[in-house]
């Protein structure tokens, strides 16, 4: 009796620990959300603004029955992009990230292929996470970034650029801020 009772505990505390795995959202390394007094503000959804260097070309947030948003670097190492359009009208987010704390995610590129973006980085503030970006680490480096609506993640920007260009497109995303 006495063996089959601590089985039970200890059962139970494996399946506690599981549990918990499962549901705790990953919060380390979160890059902190902050300004940058040497970047330019401007709307990037309709409730965000995001802040980007002189050198950045393009019409930015833009739309009539709702928004699309592209911006690039005057050299076009970098390019950023959303555009979550319906027939009818156009959204400031798109899909919902499956799993918040997915460490990776598979996407579909503008040629049909399957790309893994095997790179996480979190963004938020006072140890919240806010947004989450996925990248790979080719030469030609793809990234999706996601921003939390309510309790889910959606698809929020496309990114691509050179690689060696990481620290800046970071530097840019951590200044996303609401309105």
């Amino acid at each position: 009796m006495k063996a089959k009772f601590i089985s039970l505990i200890l059962l139970s505390l494996a399946f506690a620990a599981c549990k918990k795995d499962k549901i705790e959202p990953i919060e380390e390394n979160i890059i902190e959300m902050v300004a940058n007094p040497n970047f330019s503000k401007e709307n990037f959804k309709t409730d965000f603004t995001i802040q980007f260097p002189a050198n950045y070309d393009g019409v930015g947030m833009v739309g009539f029955e709702g928004n699309m948003f592209s911006k690039a670097r005057v050299d076009d190492k970098i390019a950023l992009d959303y555009s979550f359009c319906s027939p009818l009208y156009c959204n400031d987010f798109g899909s919902d990230l499956v799993n918040s704390n997915a460490t990776q995610i598979s996407i579909t590129d503008k040629n049909g292929q399957q790309i893994l973006l095997t790179n996480r980085l979190n963004f938020g503030r006072n140890n919240s996470i806010e947004w989450i970006y996925f990248y790979n680490q080719s030469a030609q480096t793809i990234g999706k970034l996601y921003g939390k609506q309510g309790n889910v993640y959606q698809e929020a920007l496309t990114i691509n650029y050179e690689n060696t260009l990481q620290n800046e497109v970071v530097d840019i995303l951590k200044t996303i801020d609401k309105k």
